[in-house]
């Protein structure tokens, strides 16, 4: 499933994937945090995901509105290979 925060102070909003309802994916961030893969089920993500996703209540989905994984996110090979090894 796709989502996208909604950020008041951005009119585009911040995309990224959610994974089996568990990892949140978004190689966006990866130049910032050297990792583009969050687990919301990880004691030691918490931080890090409310920081950047803020309330979950506050994620629109937006899966159907995306036609392509691999348009979303142009690294889609190495996320794929990274979550085989998972």
């Amino acid at each position: 499933m796709f989502f996208i925060r909604n950020l008041k102070r951005n009119i585009i909003g911040k995309n990224y994937a959610v994974m089996n309802d568990r990892y949140i994916i978004d190689p966006w961030v990866f130049d910032n945090f050297n990792r583009s893969v969050f687990d919301l089920q990880n004691k030691n993500d918490e931080e890090i995901v409310r920081y950047l996703y803020g309330d979950k209540n506050n994620w629109t989905d937006i899966t159907n509105r995306i036609e392509n994984f691999k348009d979303m996110f142009p690294t889609y090979e190495i996320l794929l290979e990274f979550y085989k090894k998972l």
